[in-house]
């Protein structure tokens, strides 16, 4: 039977369950939204047309990438991040770009590879200090190195900021508990350079008693002798350049790779056979140098292997030009580094050891003549810089022979010797003087 009030109640269930529908959606809205806005001509919010968020503007076309990938800073040390390049499309110009550097999951690789000491030196030292001497063999004779910053690993550990003590060439860790032991490393790596084998950072390790000195001793035949001499030649270079040139150019941080099957640089590794051979590794180092300074152009002649087809090519033969050309600068930057510019016979010892020594400032003359000989183009080099040759006006600093080629995307030592004469000598004498010395150098006009 039907109730006399069935048609009241089911009007008032469905206000109800309208009423509840409405509380429901006010309940749902999102939070922040103005309900008294007009409604927008779009479609309502979805997950798939979720609505946009309070106070954030529209993105333009294109903003995303000019934020992601502002122009690069010049001139700044780079750290594993990856390198950002210009936004396709603006005016941002590159006079030389470099080549990116391939970003890295960490900034060191993970395992190091740990040089022991074949000797130790102690004696009772300050309370409450580490002193650390660090010295390697090369040629039989003790040669120090003081640029090693030594951290412990320990939890009743050293100071993080070690000083130099430079008065007698060591290393200072400041240590809390007197007569405690602990572990000492320095990792070969900072942001000029790092030393690996395998992919693994070479760290000097040893243990240490709080209160005392140390003199560490490495022998010239042993990993790491040789790896603290790659080390020596390379802190050399960086000295040298900082007080000549200054370091902004070394933005891009060098990979020395030992032991390598064979001396070559590519690809922004330098790759060493033997550490103790010193003269070999400041040429490998002089072809990142070259690179990094823009010195040439980067491509042919910068790497044996690349540029020559094979792993060997001989000082006394020629190549192509633009090959002596970069393989020339790298052995001058060698003797730039090692030799006496006051020496009238000036030579190489450790570079190669085929026609040892090599005359850099007098040439064999079965040495092969002209532009297209390594041997002649560091010699010229040479002749421009030392203290002895009369064939010019003065001697040139290194300074001023880089200032001369930086930036020109030189190939051949022709244009290397045009760059510097207009540079350094635009009278007629002096014209005269580089005329000379080039013809006595290549024996040729």
């Amino acid at each position: 039977m039907k109730s006399r009030f069935s048609g009241s109640s089911r009007l008032f269930s469905s206000l109800i369950f309208s009423g509840l529908v409405g509380l429901l959606y006010l309940g749902c809205a999102p939070k922040g939204h103005d309900h008294s806005e007009k409604p927008s001509p779009t479609a309502s919010p979805t997950k798939e047309n979720p609505p946009p968020k309070e106070n954030t503007p529209p993105k333009k076309e294109g903003d995303e990438t000019e934020q992601e990938n502002p122009p690069p800073k010049k001139n700044v040390l780079l750290t594993d991040e990856p390198i950002k390049t210009p936004t396709p499309g603006t005016d941002s110009k590159i006079s030389k770009p470099k080549r990116p550097k391939k970003p890295a999951p960490s900034p060191e690789p993970i395992f190091d590879a740990a040089i022991h000491p074949e000797r130790i030196e102690t004696k009772l030292g300050t309370a409450g200090k580490i002193r650390i001497a660090v010295e390697f063999a090369r040629g039989g004779q003790p040669t120090s190195i003081s640029n090693l910053k030594f951290e412990s690993d320990s939890v009743k550990g050293a100071a993080t900021a070690p000083a130099a003590d430079s008065a007698s060439e060591r290393q200072m860790l400041t240590c809390e508990q007197n007569n405690s032991t602990l572990d000492v490393s320095a990792r070969i790596a900072n942001q000029y350079y790092r030393v690996m084998g395998q992919y693994q950072i070479y760290v000097v390790k040893f243990s240490a008693v709080c209160g005392h000195d140390y003199r560490l001793q490495f022998d010239e035949e042993s990993k790491g002798g040789q790896v603290l001499s790659i080390v020596e030649t390379i802190e050399r270079a960086k000295g040298r350049l900082a007080g000549e040139v200054g370091l902004e150019f070394w933005n891009e941080r060098i990979n020395i790779n030992y032991p390598a099957r064979s001396n070559y640089y590519a690809l922004g590794t330098v790759n060493i056979t033997r550490g103790n051979q010193y003269e070999a590794v400041a040429h490998e180092i002089g072809h990142a140098i070259y690179e990094l300074g823009g010195v040439g152009a980067f491509g042919l002649g910068v790497g044996t292997q690349s540029s020559v087809g094979s792993k060997v090519h001989f000082m006394d033969q020629c190549y192509s030009e633009e090959l002596a050309y970069s393989e020339g600068w790298a052995t001058f930057f060698a003797s730039w580094l090692y030799l006496n510019p006051s020496d009238p016979d000036a030579h190489l010892t450790t570079i190669q050891t085929r026609r040892s020594p090599i005359q850099i400032e007098n040439v064999p003359g079965d040495v092969c003549k002209g532009p297209a000989s390594e041997w002649r183009v560091a010699s010229y080099f040479w002749r421009l810089y030392d203290q002895t040759t009369t064939d010019r006006i003065r001697p040139y600093s290194f300074k001023e022979i880089w200032s001369s080629l930086t930036g020109h995307e030189v190939l051949t030592v022709r244009q290397a010797a045009a760059l510097i004469e207009a540079h350094l000598a635009p009278t007629t004498e002096g014209k005269a003087a580089f005329s000379g010395l080039w013809r006595k150098v290549f024996l040729t006009k």
